[in-house]
């Protein structure tokens, strides 16, 4: 925590407030689907979206996905997941 509090330049506190009390500082939006139903998107406030970016580009974009990771994955796509499992009966897909 010290590290982290260090590394963004903000307090303990401002770190434990987005950790704790994480529903309020999300905005919630409903958006019509084309197939009828609601989708509903939580997109993080300013100060909390921006934490989350320095932690995503400074620590997350360094590390190695799983060579068996394909969702998400730069240059990966839905048929780099689906090549593994060609020619099996079954694919379970959670």
């Amino acid at each position: 925590m010290d590290d982290l509090s260090h590394a963004l330049r903000l307090p303990k506190e401002v770190i434990l407030k987005f950790s704790f009390n994480n529903d309020k500082y999300y905005h919630r939006v409903e958006m019509k689907k084309k197939t009828g139903g609601i989708r509903h998107i939580e997109s993080p406030l300013r100060e909390l979206k921006a934490i989350q970016r320095w932690v995503l580009r400074t620590i997350l974009d360094k590390l190695s996905p799983s060579v068996y990771a394909k969702g998400f994955v730069r240059g990966k796509s839905i048929l780099d997941n689906a090549k593994p499992h060609e020619g099996n009966q079954y694919v379970l897909n959670l």
